[in-house]
């Protein structure tokens, strides 16, 4: 068996540093308004994006975990569905989503 030695030339100056992107804060739930069987959703974008351009946000409905996803810089959601009568609660996230198809 042979052994190969590879010869390395001169290291290349450093690069610049990065920083990867981390996640957005949080966005600020304004309004939960209720209609017949729906409730409309808004809330005020964050105030830190992580570095990366916020697409979209999805809205969780509790309980029941549904999801209802908006994209671009839209700051509201219309979530039908629900039962008049009972209480809900929902969740809002920021992200970098992928392309609607």
């Amino acid at each position: 068996m042979g052994f190969e030695l590879l010869v390395l030339g001169a290291f290349s100056a450093l690069s610049a540093a990065v920083t990867p992107a981390t996640v957005p804060s949080s966005p600020v739930i304004g309004t939960a308004t209720p209609g017949s069987r729906s409730a409309t959703v808004t809330w005020t974008a964050p105030a830190s994006d992580g570095g990366s351009l916020i697409t979209g946000y999805t809205v969780t409905v509790v309980p029941g975990g549904g999801t209802i996803t908006v994209f671009g810089s839209t700051t509201s959601a219309a979530i039908t569905g629900l039962s008049n009568g009972t209480a809900y609660t929902f969740i809002t996230t920021a992200g970098s989503l992928p392309p609607r198809s």
